[in-house]
């Protein structure tokens, strides 16, 4: 379970969905140049259908020519880090059957009913934990593969290629960034996810039609519902993590080489987003794919 909780975490998380369809996919690549340096950003989704091929042309070529790779996090295919990180945090110390009306309890009772999770285990976690449980099964049922993701693609290719990797963020950070939030936050979110779990499939599969044609119109509105609908959580999980990457990647120009990003493709769309953000930088990024 921790495996699939933590890229839950790791990415741009339910900013974009997946599809069973093995059509090779043409997602958003870009670049940022200076004079004798370039940063290729590319957009990636968490989890993969098991046949995906996205691997395109324009990626191989930005992957070939890199000195270096960077996605979100460099540690979260270690299961036993994953383990200890989930217990440690998403363990609770109240129930939420303490913590939750009756007519949320009931919904909560549904939902695991209708997702196969056992109800007991559910309300022994943190209200953030028992959101994310909720928000990614869906995907699970439906027959996404929790082992495969973009990101651990590239970071496959990278050793393949002898790149070195690193990571903006570490595993621990991603499940602070849901852990610390204030707890009348978490059960906000945990009651939206409960009213929403069951459009999922629909919605992801409409999201990631966008992302294989290069589209993110679909994501653009669903993270503008998400900033009408849970602003503080918005700015936590996009507006400050944008602001932090976007000033390390133009920190990526200063040495001379090329570079390949591939963090969660929400984080590339709509205001604010990273693409923005470097020009306000006085960068012009370039669509490349």
């Amino acid at each position: 379970m921790a495996r699939w909780i933590a890229k839950k975490l790791a990415v741009g998380l339910s900013a974009l969905a997946l599809s069973l369809a093995p059509a090779l996919a043409e997602p958003q690549l870009w670049v940022v140049r200076d004079a004798d340096s370039a940063v290729y950003l590319f957009g990636a989704i968490h989890y993969l259908p098991y046949d995906a091929d996205w691997i395109t042309p324009a990626v191989e070529t930005a992957l070939a020519g890199s000195r270096e790779v960077w996605v979100e996090a460099t540690d979260i295919e270690d299961d036993a880090l994953l383990t200890g990180l989930v217990t440690e945090y998403g363990l609770a110390d109240e129930p939420l059957s303490a913590r939750l009306g009756s007519e949320d309890m009931a919904l909560l009772q549904d939902a695991a009913e209708d997702l196969g999770i056992p109800f007991a285990a559910l309300d022994l976690v943190e209200p953030w934990l028992a959101s994310v449980t909720i928000a990614v099964t869906p995907m699970l049922n439906a027959g996404y593969d929790p082992e495969r993701s973009v990101d651990g693609d590239v970071v496959l290719l990278a050793a393949d290629a002898g790149l070195p990797v690193r990571g903006f963020e570490t595993a621990e950070q991603q499940i602070l960034l849901f852990a610390s939030l204030p707890l009348e936050l978490q059960l906000e979110d945990l009651r939206q996810t409960l009213a929403m779990y069951r459009d999922a499939a629909t919605e992801l599969d409409a999201q990631y039609a966008g992302w294989e044609a290069g589209d993110f119109t679909a994501a653009e509105l669903a993270l503008e519902e998400m900033r009408a609908e849970a602003p503080e959580l918005y700015e936590i999980l996009f507006v400050a993590r944008n602001q932090n990457w976007a000033q390390r990647i133009v920190g990526l120009l200063k040495w001379p080489g090329d570079t390949f990003v591939a963090v969660g493709a929400g984080h590339f769309a709509g205001d604010g987003s990273i693409l923005q953000l470097l020009e306000e930088a006085g960068l012009a990024p370039e669509r490349v794919q």
